[in-house]
C-alpha cells in the first residue's frame, strides 16, 4: 500500500530478484534452490501465524510501585525516607512512560530460540576487498562445516555500504596513512586505513561495497561444530537469544519499508518482534566490508546523488542512471565555457546539440551554428533564426567597418590561404582600392581586372560564386545585436536543396564569419555567456593553414571567453580535435558506442572507470558521459531530447525558407 503496488507486481519483482541472486551464486559455485519459507522459519525457531499478545506490564513497574509505597509509609516514621520515595516516584514515572511498548496487539512472527545457540562468525584476519566475492567467502566457510552431521543454520547477511560514509572515512584513512609515514600512528589504524582505501578504489571502479555478517545457529548437539570453527581460525561470539532479538533494548519506531517489515503486519508500533536485520543491528555487530562487481552493474551511480546543480544559466541535458537524477551543463560554474561533443556517426550528437541550443535560448543565450551539411537550416528557421547560405543570402566578407580596416584586411589574407594565398603585393593593391571606396567582391574583381591584375582576379574568382548575392547581403552585426539565432549553412540553398561545396570554401567562409563575430562581441565588452557558437563537423575546421600556429577556432576560444562567447564543437573522433582546444575545453560530452578503438581513446581522455566504460560500451543512442572541469567526477547522462531537435523530425519536414520569410522571420 505504501508503494502503491499490487500483489502481482510485488511477486514478479521478488521472482526476478531471486532469479538474479541464484544465477549470481551459481557463478560463484554455489547451487541454490527455492524452499518453503515455513521450513526455514521452523528451523530458526520462528513461529508463523497470528498470535495475540496480551498486556503484560514490566516487572520494574510493579517493583518501583511497591518500593514507592513502602518508602512513603516509612517517611512518616523517619523523614530520611522522603528522599528515597522521591527517587522511586521518578522511577515509576519513567516506567509509565515506557508502557506504550507493552500495549496488546497481534504478531505474525514469533521467535522462540529454545535450545538454540547463536554465534556471530568472523575470520580472524579481515579480507582485503580487491575482487573478493561474497558467495565465494560463504562457500569457503561452508567447506569448513562440510561433513558435519549435526544440524545447523548459516545466515549470511549482506548490507550495502553507504558510499557517502565511505568517502568520509577515506579522508580519515588518508590522514592516518600520512601520519604513518611520520611514524606517529598506530599499526592497527594503518591496517584499517588500508582497507578503507582499497574499498574506495573499488568503488571508483564501479564495484559494490557491502558488509558481510555470518551467523551460525546450532542446537545443544552442535558443540562439535562450534569447536571445529574455533580451531580452524575463526572467532565465534556467542549471542544469546535475548540479545539477538533485542528484547532488552528499547525498540525504535517500526517503519514498514522492507520485506521483513511487511511480513509482520502488526498494529503495534514498538514490539520486540521486529525485522531480523534491525535486531542484529541492536547487538552492535560490525560487518566485514568486502566488494563484488556482479551484484550491481552501475554501483556508484545507484547510490550517489547527481552532483550537477540547477544554476541560473544551467542547461538541462537529461537524466542519469535513474530518472530522478537530473543532469545539467553548469554554464555559470564553468571556468572555461567552451566544450565539445564527441561520438561516432549516429550516436546522437546533432540531436543533443540542438536540444542544448533550444534550452540555452530559454536562458537568454543566442545560438550561432556553422552547418557544413545543411541539416540545421529548417531547425534555425523554425525557431525564428536567420540562415546564411553563401548562394542566396551570403554575408559581406569585405565589411571592414565592423572589424576595422587593417584587421579585416589581415584576416582576409589569412582566410585566402585556405583557397588561393594572396601575396603582400596583391594585398597592397586590394587595400588601395578599398581605401578609396567601399565595394562588394564583384566590384573589387571588376576594378582589379580593369587594372590588369589578372593573377589576383583568378584567385578571387574561386570565391566569387559564393559571395555574389542574388537577394542582398546578410548583416551579421545587426542579427547579433537583435539576438537572432544564425546558421551558416554550407550545404543547402534556399529552395531546400542540398548541394556540395568545396571544403576550402567552407573553411574560408568560417574564418571570415568568425572574424565578424569576434568583432561584434568585442564591441559589446566583457560579460557572461551571451552567444553559443556551435560548430558541426568540427574536423573540417581544426586545420592549421600555412603560417598559422593553431586553428582560428582554438585562438578565438582561448581569448574571447571573457567577452561572452562559448563554443561547442561536434566531431566523430578524438583525433579530429586540436590538442590545444581539447586541453582548454571546460566540458566534454562523450556519447555511447561499442567501437573498441573509440572506447579506448575515450577511456583515456575522459578517465573513465569501469562503470562509465560499461555505460558507453552498450552503444545506446543518446547515452553519454559528461565531464566538467570544475568537478573531478564524471556524470552518466541519457540525453532527453526536445521533439523538434530530433533528426528524424526533419526527415519529414524539409526546409521551407520562402514560407518562413512570408511570416516575417527575415529581419
Amino acid at each position: 500500500e505504501t508503494a502503491n503496488l499490487d500483489v502481482k507486481t510485488v511477486r514478479k519483482s521478488f521472482a526476478t530478484m531471486a532469479g538474479n541472486l541464484m544465477r549470481t551464486l551459481l557463478n560463484y559455485g554455489v547451487e541454490t534452490r527455492l524452499v518453503d519459507p515455513k521450513t526455514v522459519f521452523e528451523q530458526l525457531g520462528v513461529k508463523i501465524g497470528e498470535t495475540k499478545i496480551g498486556f503484560k506490564p514490566p516487572r520494574v513497574l510493579a517493583f518501583s510501585l511497591a518500593l514507592t509505597f513502602i518508602t512513603v509509609v516509612l517517611s512518616f516514621l523517619n523523614p530520611v525516607f522522603i528522599v528515597l520515595s522521591a527517587f522511586f516516584t521518578g522511577l515509576v514515572c519513567l516506567s509509565f512512560n515506557h508502557l506504550p511498548m507493552f500495549k496488546p496487539g497481534t504478531a505474525k512472527l514469533l521467535y522462540n530460540f529454545v535450545d538454540k545457540r547463536i554465534f556471530e562468525v568472523k575470520p580472524i584476519q579481515r579480507i582485503v576487498p580487491d575482487k573478493s566475492r561474497a558467495g565465494a567467502n560463504v562457500l569457503n566457510f561452508r567447506t569448513v562445516l562440510a561433513g558435519e552431521e549435526s544440524p545447523y543454520t548459516l545466515i549470511a547477511d549482506l548490507e550495502p555500504v553507504d558510499p557517502s560514509q565511505l568517502s568520509a572515512e577515506l579522508q580519515w584513512a588518508l590522514e592516518v596513512l600520512e601520519s604513518g609515514r611520520a611514524g606517529v600512528s598506530k599499526l592497527v589504524d594503518e591496517f584499517k586505513a588500508g582497507e578503507k582505501l582499497a574499498l574506495s578504489k573499488a568503488l571508483e571502479r564501479g564495484e559494490l561495497p557491502f558488509k558481510l555478517r555470518l551467523f551460525l545457529v546450532i542446537g545443544e548437539e552442535g558443540a562439535p561444530i562450534y569447536q571445529r570453527v574455533k580451531t580452524l581460525g575463526y572467532s565465534c561470539i556467542n549471542i544469546t537469544d535475548a540479545e539477538f532479538l533485542g528484547r532488552e533494548v528499547k525498540a525504535p519506531e517500526l517503519k514498514f519499508a522492507d520485506f521483513l517489515s511487511v511480513l509482520y503486519g502488526t498494529n503495534r508500533r514498538k514490539l520486540y518482534f521486529e525485522a531480523l536485520e534491525d535486531r542484529i543491528n541492536k547487538v552492535g555487530v560490525k560487518g566485514l566490508e568486502m566488494v563484488t562487481s556482479q551484484l550491481v552493474q552501475y554501483t556508484p551511480y545507484a547510490f550517489f546523488k547527481p552532483g550537477t546543480e540547477k544554476t541560473p544559466k544551467a542547461v538541462y541535458l537529461g537524466y542519469g542512471l535513474r530518472r530522478d537524477e537530473r543532469v545539467y551543463l553548469e554554464i555559470d560554474k564553468l571556468t572555461n565555457v567552451h566544450g565539445f561533443i564527441v561520438g561516432p556517426p549516429g550516436s546522437g550528437k546533432s540531436t543533443g546539440v540542438r536540444t542544448i541550443q533550444l534550452r540555452a535560448i530559454r536562458k537568454g543565450i543566442t545560438t550561432i551554428v556553422v552547418d557544413p551539411s545543411g541539416e540545421y537550416r529548417g531547425f534555425i528557421e523554425s525557431i525564428g533564426g536567420r540562415v546564411i547560405d553563401l548562394m542566396d543570402y551570403p554575408f559581406n566578407l569585405l565589411d571592414f567597418e565592423v572589424t576595422g580596416f587593417q584587421t579585416g584586411l589581415r584576416e582576409f589574407q589569412k582566410a585566402m590561404m585556405y583557397v588561393a594565398p594572396l601575396s603582400d603585393e596583391e594585398m597592397y593593391v586590394i587595400a588601395k582600392i578599398l581605401e578609396k571606396k567601399e565595394c562588394s567582391l564583384d566590384e573589387l574583381i571588376y576594378y582589379l581586372e580593369a587594372r590588369g591584375y589578372t593573377s589576383t582576379v583568378a584567385k578571387l574568382r574561386w570565391i566569387q560564386p559564393y559571395f555574389s548575392p542574388k537577394n542582398g547581403y546578410i548583416d551579421v552585426r545587426r542579427l547579433m545585436e537583435l539576438r537572432k539565432p544564425i546558421a551558416l549553412c554550407l550545404g543547402s540553398i534556399e529552395p531546400g536543396e542540398y548541394v556540395n561545396m568545396p571544403i576550402d570554401i567552407m573553411r574560408f567562409a568560417f574564418h571570415m564569419l568568425l572574424n565578424q563575430i569576434v568583432a561584434v562581441i568585442r564591441r559589446m565588452g566583457l560579460g557572461d555567456v551571451r552567444y553559443l557558437l556551435v560548430v558541426d563537423e568540427g574536423h573540417l575546421f581544426m586545420f592549421n593553414p600555412p603560417g598559422m600556429a593553431e586553428p582560428a577556432l582554438t585562438t578565438v576560444s582561448r581569448i574571447y571567453r571573457k567577452f561572452g562567447l562559448a563554443t561547442v564543437v561536434l566531431t566523430h573522433l578524438w583525433g579530429d580535435l586540436d590538442p590545444k582546444f581539447r586541453q582548454n575545453a571546460g566540458w566534454r560530452l562523450a556519447l555511447a558506442s561499442s567501437d573498441p578503438d573509440y572506447l579506448t581513446y575515450t577511456r583515456t581522455y575522459m578517465t573513465l572507470n569501469d562503470t562509465e566504460y560499461k555505460w558507453l560500451k552498450d552503444g545506446i543512442i543518446g547515452r553519454g558521459v559528461l565531464r566538467q572541469v570544475h568537478s573531478r567526477h564524471n556524470y552518466l547522462v541519457n540525453i532527453e531530447a526536445e521533439p523538434i531537435a530530433l533528426t528524424s523530425y526533419w526527415w519529414e519536414k524539409p526546409p521551407r525558407v520562402k514560407e518562413y520569410h512570408k511570416v516575417g522571420v527575415q529581419p
